[in-house]
C-alpha cells in the first residue's frame, strides 16, 4: 500500500502545462490508456490548448485540472459532459506524471476531484470508461466507491483492432460513504 503523497492542491490546467502532459506518454499505448482515441498521438498544444483550455464559465460544460504538489503540475483529470439538467458528469483524461505513479498522487487528486463534484457542483452521479488492462485504474476507482455497470464493447480502436472499456459510475450517497 503506498504511503500519503506530500499536499495536494487542484487547480484548472494551464497552457503552461503542456509540455510537462506531453512528456507523461512514452508510446502510443500509455497515451490511449489515458486519453482513449479523443487526441492524435503526440499530442499537440493545438489539440491540447483546444480541448484542456475552455473558456471559464459558471456551469461550464467540462472542467480540466490538475494536481500539483510543490508548485510542479503531477497530474490531470477532465470533468467532460456536465450535465447540469441531470446533476452528472463524465471523468476522463486522468493521468499521473510516470515519476509519481505509485504514490496515491492518482487517488487524491481524484478524491479532491470528486469533492468538487459532489460538493461544490452538487451532482448526483460521476461516470467514467477505463480499459480492462488498466489493473491499478480499476483498484483505485472501486476504492473510491465507483461500481462497475458493464463493458462498452470495442470502444476504442487500437491498432488493427478495437478494445472494450468498462463504464463505471459513482453515486452521491456511495461517494458520501467512502471512508
Amino acid at each position: 500500500m503506498p504511503g500519503s503523497p506530500p499536499p495536494l492542491a487542484l487547480d484548472d490546467l494551464r497552457a503552461a502545462d503542456y509540455e510537462a502532459v506531453a512528456s507523461w506518454f512514452a508510446d502510443e499505448e500509455q497515451f490511449v490508456t489515458a486519453v482513449a482515441r479523443a487526441f492524435t498521438y503526440p499530442l499537440s498544444r493545438a489539440e491540447y490548448e483546444d480541448y484542456f483550455l475552455p473558456e471559464p464559465a459558471p456551469r461550464p460544460a467540462r472542467r480540466c485540472l490538475r494536481a500539483v504538489i510543490d508548485h510542479r503540475t503531477v497530474g490531470m483529470a477532465s470533468l467532460a459532459r456536465l450535465d447540469w439538467r441531470n446533476d452528472s458528469g463524465h471523468l476522463a483524461f486522468v493521468a499521473v506524471d510516470p515519476a509519481w505513479r505509485g504514490q496515491g498522487v492518482g487517488a487524491a487528486m481524484l478524491r479532491h476531484v470528486l469533492r468538487l463534484c459532489f460538493d461544490e457542483y452538487e451532482l448526483h452521479r460521476v461516470s467514467l470508461l477505463v480499459f480492462p488492462f488498466n489493473l491499478p485504474a480499476i483498484r483505485c476507482y472501486e476504492r473510491l466507491g465507483f461500481q462497475r455497470e458493464g463493458v462498452s464493447r470495442q470502444a476504442c480502436r487500437f491498432g488493427a483492432g478495437y478494445l472494450d472499456a468498462i463504464a463505471m459510475s459513482l453515486l452521491r450517497p456511495e461517494w458520501a460513504a467512502v471512508p
